[in-house]
């Protein structure tokens, strides 16, 4: 049996090679730069894919804006330590070298009709995970409009004690406003034009994209689906 020297990185053991524990670490290290710096260009081909001109926003869509911002605004005390991120500083920041990782806290059904790019994890995915391997990662949480999802960043921030959480303002609607990319739920990366929103009320999403709601009673489950862990004090 012939042993090849530690400081190089692999060990034969029985007819098999074997990283050492340094090299294994560096392996990982790089695997995870790989992987990020694929994700981080097909993120940016997705938005040249969907650039729009923000000349071309009409009245209609400045009047939208308007009255999401002052949807999310009115709801700010339910979590006041959370420091909001907008649709244009996110994309700036996914387009970036450094790891973000989108937190979607809407329920299944949502989900499925499209979400955000990039490194999307399940609010459910997302509590099983050890605190750390998110340490050297950007949280951002989004839902519909920013409330369920800034209420979340609080609990983050009281419980977990996560440094780097941010809430992004408006969330999917307010990412439809601005023309940017949405893809299906079911983890393809295709494109769509569809975002799941619970009513007229909430029905301000972008030019060129679709609404969808569900029926009334489908809606109410959903709503309850939302609610009730917190007032039970879940999650």
């Amino acid at each position: 049996m012939i042993l090849t020297p530690r400081g190089r990185g692999l060990v034969q053991r029985a007819g098999s090679t074997e990283l050492t524990a340094p090299a294994r670490l560096r392996h990982s290290l790089l695997r995870k730069t790989h992987r990020h710096l694929s994700q981080t260009c097909q993120i940016q081909k997705l938005f040249r894919m969907t650039e729009r001109s923000s000349v071309a926003m009409g009245q209609d869509v400045t009047a939208m804006k308007e009255a999401l911002s002052k949807m999310y605004e009115d709801s700010k005390s339910g979590f006041p330590d959370v420091q909001a991120i907008s649709c244009k500083e996110l994309r700036d920041l996914m387009s970036s070298s450094e790891p973000v990782v989108l937190v979607d806290v809407r329920s299944p059904d949502e989900q499925r009709v499209s979400r955000l790019p990039g490194h999307v994890v399940k609010k459910v995915d997302f509590e099983q995970q050890d605190p750390h391997a998110y340490s050297n990662s950007t949280i951002v949480t989004y839902c519909t409009v920013g409330v369920r999802s800034g209420r979340y960043a609080q609990e983050l921030i009281n419980q977990r004690k996560f440094a780097k959480v941010y809430n992004l303002k408006g969330s999917i609607v307010a990412w439809s406003q601005e023309g940017y990319p949405l893809v299906k739920g079911d983890g393809s990366q295709a494109l769509t034009t569809k975002v799941h929103t619970f009513g007229k009320e909430w029905d301000l999403v972008g030019d060129g994209y679709d609404s969808v709601m569900f029926g009334p009673v489908q809606g109410k489950v959903e709503i309850v689906r939302s609610v009730l862990p917190r007032v039970l004090g879940g999650r």
